[in-house]
Formats: structure tokens, sequence, C-alpha cells
């Protein structure tokens, strides 16, 4: 972040913090799966994952639960392996990086093979301050380090905040923006060294009302399972490659779980 944005987040925090309890309420109220969260696609030996977050992890602009990140996770893994797939989800649409740290502490990470946390929108609108970011992140990775170390793979997605988005003034997202640089080139430092933890970015899919475009999740979901595969792949396990007996992932059905 220049030097320039960050006087101007110093000088505005005060008003970015009043101006993002109306932008939360906005995120919270847009369209979204009520559904259960968790997800399961029938198979053999199935894969299990665990989603954290806000925005897309919360079914932000996903209207039917087969669209939500969870469930295009879901098949998009699916038809990558030909293995069955169970996704947990612990989301809130106003989730903070604050949240990350004790949700790992109680998950039983030992039962997943891979873990995608999607946080930071709603701090970057908050103006939370870089230090606090780096220090929850920070605790978030040595947690994560302490528990885990073989296979699985933390997934860490980075920030993106749009001051086009409903409920975000231009000022406050341009201020947000600048801020969410700033966390994601934080977290990669942070985790640059860390073998199961990776990070990566969605690219941002809109339609003429800046919502999450019809194909958004779909194109998100494929994203986060091939950098899943990527990583098992890397450790040298078997079983990850391509599947061509596997149905077209568009069209696997899930089952909300539970």
């Amino acid at each position: 972040m220049s030097a320039i944005v960050a006087a101007a987040v110093a000088l505005a925090r005060p008003s970015m913090e009043e101006w993002a309890d109306s932008a939360s309420i906005a995120l919270a109220r847009r369209p979204r799966s009520v559904e259960n969260a968790g997800v399961v696609v029938d198979g053999p030996d199935p894969l299990r994952i665990l989603v954290i977050g806000s925005g897309a992890a919360a079914g932000r602009d996903a209207v039917t639960h087969e669209s939500t990140l969870a469930a295009t996770i879901a098949r998009a893994l699916h038809h990558r392996t030909g293995r069955g797939v169970i996704v947990d989800a612990t989301v809130d649409p106003v989730m903070t990086i604050a949240c990350l740290e004790p949700i790992l502490s109680r998950a039983s990470l030992s039962s997943y093979d891979g873990v995608i946390s999607c946080v930071g929108d709603i701090d970057a609108l908050r103006a939370v301050r870089p230090a606090d970011w780096r220090r929850r992140v920070a605790a978030s990775v040595a947690l994560w380090c302490r528990r885990v170390r073989d296979r699985r793979v933390l997934i860490m997605v980075g920030v993106d905040v749009s001051g086009t988005e409903p409920g975000v003034g231009a000022v406050h997202g341009w201020l947000a923006e600048g801020l969410a640089r700033q966390f994601n080139a934080i977290t990669d430092d942070l985790t640059a060294a860390v073998p199961t933890v990776r990070t990566t970015l969605l690219p941002r899919l809109v339609d003429s009302d800046q919502r999450a475009h019809a194909t958004a999740h779909e194109v998100w979901g494929a994203q986060l399972a091939a950098d899943l595969v990527d990583h098992w792949r890397a450790l040298g396990l078997a079983g990850f490659e391509p599947t061509a007996t596997a149905e077209p992932w568009q069209h696997v059905a899930v089952a909300a779980a539970g």
C-alpha cells in the first residue's frame, strides 16, 4: 500500500469504522443461500474439506444451495478425483480475521484433508490496522502448524473489496481496497515458508448490478479444488490424477449435509 493511501486510511479510520457498520449490514443482507451450508457428494473414499469465512464462503449472492461455494468445491473435487466429497462449513456474512484462530482451535483438523479460509473483507471495510491483521494471521498459522504436520493444507483466500459493491461507498471502497492489498501481502509473507499453507486470490466476477456473476461460484469452486489437488499432488500422494470416469462436475448432484 502506498504511503498516500496509508496516510489517507489513518486519517479516515474513524469515518471508515462508521461506514463499515452500514456496509456490513448491506453485505449481510445480500442474497444468499440460507440452507445448511454443508455439502455431500457421493463417491468412494470421500475427501473432507472445511470452509471457513464470510463473503463467498457464506453464500453471498448464491441463492440456491447448489450454487454455494461449498457445493461448487465439492463438485469440482469429485470431477478431478472421482472420489466422494464432504464439505463442512463454518460461515458468517460478517466474520472477521479475529474468528479464524478460535475456529481452527475448535475444529477437528485431523479429520479434514483441507481447510479453506475466506476472511478479511469485513476487516478491510472496518479499517483493521495492518499490525493487528499480521498478529491475527500469524497466530492462526502458528496454531495450524502446531496441529497439522502432514498432507493437510490450509488455503487462505486473498481479500478482495470493491468500492462499486452495493452498500460500499466509492471513497470507503478505495481505502478498503488499499488495505486489502496490504493484508494480502502480509499473509503471503507470513505463509511463504509454510509448506502446508497456500494463498490464492479469486478473480472478481460481477454482473451489471455489481453482484457476483451467476458463474462466479462455479469458477471459484473449480479454482479452489485445483489448488487443493495441486497441493496433494506436490506431496506425491496417490489418487489425485484427473479421472475420465467422473461425471462432468457441473452436473454432479450435491446434498445438504446433516
